[in-house]
């Protein structure tokens, strides 16, 4: 449907009356993020009602100050603006296993779920003292210790301040975990391109792009697309332009700046279409699957097969990326003088 597939012929005949090629692919895929089998994290809460989160992922755009801290606010009910977050400091966290193969929102999701758990559990005595009530009187929720009885509450902030007085040690209310061992995920999905070629140049044009997949919960859907939008142009980015040249006899890169190296570029795409399923799994306690990979995982095999769909009026059925417009002008070339003999 988002593909508007049913209409494809019509459109690719109005690119014949232009003189231009047209080619279409649907590419299914599914994922087996696996990465580092490991992952660190603290949570400190100090007298003033501010936490910190030491991350031992690595934030280079992800977004990891928004997503961790909404999960934090959610099984803490701290306000998000009192949330911090630190990373990529060993005097602070000395483990981590960094930011690769959709592994961050799942491994320290579940990372930050355990520590709130210890939270709860330091801070039960120190609310029981304050509401001077038993503890098994008490539970948790939305951020708050409760007696059941009669609806007293006291706050996870009120306690976080009253925890260094009550214990009498110095140090704030704070807790660590480090996961260990993998936790699986299968998010899947399947994308679409359109594109149209030039044969007189070898120029392509991406007319449409689509993705829909399944990233489990998302923490932060507007993140999730956004990530999946940079996914889309790295993977597309590398099938019709991105090539290290190196010189065959001194081995010296030719193209080591962005002046000469074929980065994709905005105008090279267009509006893209992004739909998700947010199932959510059973794998880990947020449901988290993956999505900072969706947007690549899928683009070398559409960008080709849509190429080789074009390119078949020529009987054209493979040839080697990137899909530049020199190249496919070469194909094009090659295979007129084969079908003319």
């Amino acid at each position: 449907e988002l593909m508007d597939w049913n209409n494809f012929a019509e459109r690719k005949e109005k690119s014949v009356k232009l003189g231009k090629l047209r080619g279409i692919s649907l590419v299914p895929f599914i994922e087996t993020p696996v990465g580092a089998p490991f992952e660190m994290g603290r949570l400190e809460i100090d007298e003033n009602g501010i936490a910190t989160i030491y991350a031992g992922t690595q934030n280079h755009g992800q977004g990891h100050e928004t997503t961790y801290a909404q999960v934090v606010s959610d099984l803490l009910g701290i306000p998000f603006e009192n949330i911090n977050l630190t990373w990529g400091d060993t005097n602070d966290l000395p483990r981590g296993g960094g930011t690769h193969s959709d592994r961050s929102m799942r491994m320290m999701g579940t990372v930050l779920y355990e520590i709130s758990k210890l939270i709860i559990k330091k801070a039960m005595p120190v609310a029981a003292h304050l509401l001077q009530v038993d503890e098994d009187e008490l539970v948790f929720d939305d951020g708050k210790f409760i007696l059941g009885d009669n609806q007293q509450t006291v706050d996870i902030l009120t306690v976080a301040a009253a925890f260094k007085e009550f214990t009498g040690k110095s140090g704030r209310l704070a807790a660590v975990w480090e996961q260990k061992g993998r936790i699986p995920a299968f998010p899947y999905g399947a994308s679409g391109v359109e594109i149209e070629i030039d044969p007189e140049t070898g120029a392509l044009t991406i007319c449409r792009y689509v993705l829909v997949d399944d990233c489990g919960l998302a923490i932060n859907p507007m993140i999730v697309e956004g990530q999946v939008h940079g996914g889309i142009v790295q993977g597309a980015g590398q099938a019709i332009g991105e090539c290290a040249v190196f010189d065959s006899s001194s081995g010296q890169l030719l193209n080591g700046s962005f002046m000469d190296y074929a980065i994709p570029r905005a105008d090279q795409f267009p509006n893209f279409s992004v739909g998700s399923l947010n199932v959510k799994t059973k794998g880990n306690p947020l449901g988290v699957k993956a999505g900072g990979e969706a947007g690549t995982v899928p683009a070398l095999a559409l960008i080709g097969n849509a190429v080789m769909d074009a390119l078949s009026p020529f009987k054209i059925r493979h040839f080697d990326m990137p899909f530049s417009a020199s190249k496919i002008w070469g194909a094009i070339q090659d295979a007129k003088k084969d079908l003319a003999v």
